[in-house]
């Protein structure tokens, strides 16, 4: 410390700088106490700093960096027990995810419990105003308040990185009592959100969380949006669900999901047992924005149960038009289900190929999973005059894998028929194993009388291992009925081997 020490030691004038290893603080506060236990102080005036670096008090992991502030303030402190510090005045920068957030206003209370104030941020990046209470102190901590966040820009932000020049604009309210998603009961709200990204925007009037705890402990969780309308009955700690979910995939693929002790410890603590229910409206807004793996394209529901004590779980989805990447299915039903010592999975649905040059396909998936064994049967069949259809069936033995080298498993193909353009081909029994950076396949043959298709070798990191595929009065246009690309053809016929 450097300054001036002016008074007695209960009436303490001070105006100097602290100096530490983060940075320099001016003070010019007064510090008083009835006696000299200082049972009860109190200080009041100002502080501030043109650069304190908060990673170093605070720790890296908060990813705060260098601020810069004037504040009024008044801390009045009962030693041992409690404090409360008024504070006042502008925070001139403050750095965040490595980007500095200016002209921020503060005018609050501060003590054992949280906070009550207002919070506004006037920076050209972020404009945020915040105005409630929050009270952490007590077992289920309470949160009331209410923040309008007029423009928020995530990507100049650090905030999310992955999408340029995406912004977010929205309200928030919250009147909930808890600590996580697990025990929070009341209800929070976001509304007015506007989500843009270069020229694409997205919007929704509302999202809307409340839950209830009832008097035998169940609890029930409501979600309302314009996308997501649900809810999760019965008893759930979401924390746990990582833990509970691979525990119960670890008994089904044992050699692949290892058994962590760490999963295992807590598992009676915690009980996860609820039925739930989401209907989901058109995504296609959000998937133009915002790219996902599959949304649907109308209504549709999705039902089911998960209980971790008897490892049984249910889900079910049934859409009349579902989006994967670029293909569109309709009247899709998906089951996964383990009623038994197996874990069953069933699909169907209408593939509707966009270049419409065939009819739909009617395409259908049933598998089974059990101690490292899969099983699985692929239906298809179409209703032109000229016919398509058939049945692919594998299984797979998985045996290892360890991340970085791989995975050591067998596959079987089973014979089966597949019609191609009225014509019968025949798949027939072949092997293919995978050990870690070596592929074997063994006789993958292909055929319809004397036109045929055999895959066989090894390929692997040795020069003299390949693959032969070997091609005998093979006609290629059998290829672009498999592709059915009209971008894509292939024509002729085909006799020799590629290596």
């Amino acid at each position: 410390y450097q300054g001036e020490l002016q008074g007695s030691i209960q009436d303490l004038h001070s105006d100097g700088i602290l100096i530490t290893n983060a940075g320099f603080i001016d003070v010019m506060v007064k510090l008083k106490s009835k006696n000299l236990s200082f049972e009860k102080y109190k200080i009041e005036g100002n502080i501030g700093t043109s650069s304190l670096n908060l990673g170093k008090i605070l720790g890296e992991k908060t990813q705060l960096g260098r601020t810069s502030f004037q504040l009024d303030v008044l801390f009045n402190s009962v030693l041992g027990n409690s404090f409360t510090l008024d504070a006042q005045g502008n925070i001139d920068t403050l750095e965040f995810r490595n980007y500095c957030y200016k002209n921020i206003s503060v005018n609050g209370k501060f003590n054992n419990d949280g906070f009550d104030g207002k919070l506004i941020i006037s920076d050209k990046n972020a404009e945020l105003a915040f105005e409630g209470r929050v009270d952490t102190k007590k077992d289920r901590p309470i949160s009331h308040f209410f923040a309008n966040v007029s423009n928020l820009n995530l990507s100049e932000t650090n905030l999310l990185k992955k999408l340029p020049d995406a912004k977010i604009a929205f309200d928030v309210e919250s009147n909930i009592v808890g600590r996580n998603i697990d025990d929070f009961e009341g209800a929070f709200s976001i509304d007015n959100v506007i989500f843009t990204q270069a020229d694409k925007e997205i919007s929704f009037n509302n999202l809307s969380l409340s839950a209830v705890e009832h008097e035998n402990k169940t609890k029930e969780l409501k979600i309302y949006s314009d996308y997501v309308n649900g809810y999760v009955k019965g008893v759930y700690t979401f924390s746990e669900m990582v833990k509970n979910i691979y525990n119960l995939s670890h008994q089904y693929l044992p050699s692949i999901l290892k058994e962590k002790k760490s999963f295992l410890s807590n598992e009676t603590k915690n009980v996860n047992n609820f039925s739930f229910q989401l209907n989901l409206e058109n995504m296609e807004p959000i998937n133009e924005v915002y790219p996902l793996p599959f949304f649907v394209l109308e209504e549709s529901v999705v039902t089911g149960f998960y209980n971790n004590k008897d490892n049984k779980v249910k889900v079910r989805l049934e859409s009349p038009r579902l989006q994967v990447g670029k293909n569109v299915f309709k009247d899709c039903m998906v089951l996964l289900e383990n009623p038994q010592d197996e874990m069953k999975a069933i699909a169907r649905a209408t593939f509707a190929p966009k270049n419409k040059r065939r009819y739909p396909y009617f395409v259908s998936l049933n598998s089974k999973l059990k101690q490292d064994t899969l099983d699985v049967k692929v239906n298809f069949s179409n209703t032109d005059t000229i016919t398509y259809s058939g049945e692919l069936s594998t299984q797979a033995i998985f045996k290892d894998y360890v991340k970085g080298e791989g995975l050591t498993a067998d596959f079987s193909i089973n014979p089966s028929k597949i019609i191609l353009n009225d014509t019968i081909w025949e798949m027939h029994k072949s092997e293919i194993s995978i050990d870690k950076k070596r592929i074997d396949i063994d006789s993958f043959y292909f055929n319809h009388n004397s036109q045929y298709l055999i895959v066989d070798g090894v390929n692997s990191l040795s020069e003299k291992d390949s693959i032969n595929v070997h091609f005998s009065d093979f006609q290629l246009g059998y290829i672009s009925d498999m592709v059915n690309n009209k971008n894509i053809s292939f024509d002729g016929v085909s006799d020799g081997d590629l290596y």
